[in-house]
């Protein structure tokens, strides 16, 4: 099961673990063995064996100390420092080694990698690069990194890879020692060159380091010293506080299905929703993989139920449109009930299409659209750390790829606006304890922006959603939320009207209200689905959030949601 990997390093020089800050400035810190067996006994994944001096001295590395660290430890054991030769991959494998880190000597031998791969294979050949930013250039070091090699180390890595190297250690001289935080943009600049796993190491400060880190897509490991060695952070914390943001448990979630699919784990999309902190229990989820991979259909009316928690109404749709004489369907479920608040929420949205489009543009329809759906609705005025909104397309409808906008793209875009605005409706008409839909619709905006301020704030007002619940047409609750809104509008031209399936009421005009019958706006305003209109009278702008009435039943769920 292959998952992010936490790795203390033990850099070893004269026979005693040492620490310095950006490759400088060493001091001496533990003994090797017994940090080992410290480190074993802590859950670390791996362990990480440098004699950091035995390229700078010309010498081999010391066997009797690896010969020890690796008799206390129960993990796999990378080790480095002094591998010039074949030879010396022998010698440090028959030490009790796992993998053999290589750095000078493949410098000085590039075809090292490639003999070494072919014997002993590409898992046990580990390319350590030390990499430091030289005029703007990511620079490649030698020997403990006090020697300029003048390569660029992306190509140099790219080259180690697909000559036999199988995996990356990339130690960024920058931030070694420093504590501010791993060399991201390093890190990403080598994921996008090569696919094999990257170990990070040089810069881990504290424990949302890693969470930062494992955010990034091809770093597999996290490797950090002084901050283990220290005791700053401890491994076991460090895995509990990654585990319970959840970033062990989704990588697990992503491999077991993955080999159950025959796919990629980068395929394998991760959602969840609960209470929040509460790590989740990966045992349950693989041991029902496989059933649910066996159930697979096309039954999309039970995979919308399945994605329900406190929903009471299912939430599906698909529709059929024409591109270039083809036939496309685009389908999507939803889960979303409670604290539901732009931007989303603990909102679930999962949308599939058959229509070929590249995935620029369909990140771009994606995009468009959400800022205009789903990020105008409001429940409760609660976000979550849990939301997603997943747009896939696999091209089987056979129309010609839409690779730009145009009239194709327009179609799709329309189809796509129509699958969310249902979902968007159903997710707000179904909010916890609900017993009424409102639709707020904001016109005459001198700006887009101003039109979408104010359908927000009003959604969102608690007043105006009490009253909306007792059916109570108290349009000052609506004039004052556009008021607290910070929208620049004149509320002397400031038109309000209620609407549902019993009619149409005005009840404000030019800022003040007017005469109306409040018989007639209860009835109006009894139905299950309510219209607020705003009209601001100062342009063409329009905009349109959604929501729900406050009730007795929201506080009743939510007051005992996890017993």
């Amino acid at each position: 099961m292959i998952t992010k990997r936490i790795i203390p390093c033990l850099d070893v020089r004269n026979g005693r673990v040492v620490k310095g800050t950006n490759f400088e400035g060493i001091k001496d810190v533990a003994d090797p063995v017994e940090m080992a067996r410290l480190y074993n006994a802590a859950g670390a994944d791996e362990l990480v064996f440098y004699d950091i001096t035995a390229s700078f001295e010309g010498r081999a590395l010391f066997t009797e100390i690896l010969t020890k660290v690796a008799s206390e430890i129960f993990i796999p054991l990378t080790v480095g420092g002094g591998i010039n030769t074949l030879e010396d991959f022998d010698r440090v494998l028959k030490c009790g080694a796992d993998k053999v880190s290589v750095n000078s000597g493949a410098l000085k031998n590039p075809n090292l990698i490639p003999a070494a791969a072919q014997r002993y294979g590409n898992q046990c050949v580990v390319l350590s690069a030390d990499v430091k930013r030289v005029d703007g250039q990511f620079r490649v070091f030698a020997k403990g990194g006090r020697e300029d090699t003048g390569r660029d180390a992306l190509d140099w890595i790219a080259w180690a890879v697909d000559h036999g190297a199988g995996e990356i250690c990339l130690n960024s001289i920058d931030t070694d020692g420093v504590r501010t935080g791993f060399d991201l943009e390093m890190l990403d600049a080598v994921a996008a060159r090569v696919n094999v796993p990257i170990i990070a190491s040089g810069g881990a400060g504290k424990k949302e380091d890693f969470l930062e880190l494992f955010h990034h897509k091809g770093i597999d490991a996290g490797l950090a010293a002084g901050i283990f060695h220290q005791k700053l952070l401890t491994i076991r914390d460090l895995k509990e506080y990654l585990n319970a943001n959840g970033v062990e448990i989704a990588e697990q979630m992503c491999a077991l299905l993955a080999e159950k699919l025959g796919i990629s784990a980068d395929d394998v999309v991760v959602a969840s929703t609960g209470v929040i902190g509460q790590p989740l229990d990966i045992a349950p989820i693989a041991a029902g993989i496989p059933q649910l991979v066996a159930s697979l259909g096309k039954d999309s009316a039970s995979a919308a139920q399945g994605i329900m928690t406190t929903d009471t109404k299912l939430k599906e749709i698909a529709v059929e449109f024409q591109i270039g004489g083809k036939t496309c369907h685009l389908g999507g479920i939803a889960k979303g009930s409670g604290m539901i608040h732009p931007n989303m929420a603990t909102m679930l949205v999962f949308l599939t299409t058959d229509c070929a489009i590249s995935a620029e543009m369909l990140q771009q329809a994606l995009s468009g659209d959400v800022s205009e759906t789903f990020n105008m609705v409001s429940v409760d005025g609660d976000t979550s750390t849990n939301d997603m909104v997943t747009l896939l397309a696999n091209g089987m409808a056979g129309n010609a790829e839409i690779t730009a906008p145009g009239a194709d793209f327009d179609t799709f875009m329309q189809a796509l606006n129509t699958v969310t605005v249902y979902l968007c409706r159903r997710i707000a008409g179904d909010g916890e304890g609900a017993t009424k839909l409102l639709e707020c619709k904001v016109t005459g905006a001198a700006t887009h922006e101003i039109a979408k301020t104010v359908a927000k704030s009003v959604i969102c007002s608690s007043l105006t959603k009490a009253a909306m619940f007792g059916a109570d047409a108290n349009w000052g609750r609506v004039l004052c939320a556009i008021g607290y809104s910070g929208a620049d509008v004149d509320v002397t031209k400031i038109d309000v009207a209620f609407r549902s399936p019993k009619g149409t009421v005005a009840v404000c005009k030019n800022g003040a209200g007017i005469p109306f019958s409040e018989e007639v706006a209860k009835k109006i305003l009894s139905e299950s689905e309510i219209e607020i209109l705003i009209e601001l009278n100062a342009g063409s702008a329009v905009s349109t959030a959604w929501g729900c009435d406050l009730t007795y039943d929201y506080v009743k769920i939510n007051g005992d949601y996890r017993t």
